[in-house]
């Protein structure tokens, strides 16, 4: 039994580690695309509301990233499962900002033509999922 639970909280620690990785990591990603447009100028409580909805598909994608690639470590499913977990925050990041913020995600451009958006998230979650398994997820123990 000892040993079962020295496991868990292992395994907690790692998780909760790399979900926090993931959240730091998705908000440094979210700050540099869009630095121009985040003012860090001002008091505290009005930072979310000005930073939130520039980092807030980023800081989500890492998040969901980042905890599911602690789920499964040393197998083949454990990397199949971290890339859907990105491909899945990818397709759901906008209604994960919806939900959020009220409003839908402001999209203009080449992102806004129909069906752009949510495969241009799908591309970019698994893209980031695979990074993030293979680089950083490696070094978090």
């Amino acid at each position: 039994m000892m040993n079962f639970l020295m496991r868990a909280g292992d395994w907690l620690k790692g998780a909760m580690l790399g979900t926090l990785a993931g959240a730091v990591a998705g908000t440094g990603v979210g700050w540099v695309l869009a630095w121009n447009r985040i003012s860090l100028y001002g008091d505290l409580a009005t930072c979310w509301r000005n930073c939130g909805p520039h980092v807030f598909i980023p800081l989500w994608m890492g998040t969901v990233i980042g905890f599911a690639a602690r789920l499964e470590r040393d197998s083949f499913f454990g990397h199949i499962l971290t890339a859907a977990a990105g491909v899945g925050a990818g397709l759901l990041a906008p209604a994960a900002f919806m939900h959020v913020f009220g409003r839908p995600y402001p999209v203009s451009g080449f992102a806004a033509m129909p069906n752009v958006l949510p495969l241009l998230l799908l591309f970019c979650g698994g893209l980031a999922a695979f990074l993030w398994r293979f680089t950083v997820d490696r070094l978090i123990d």
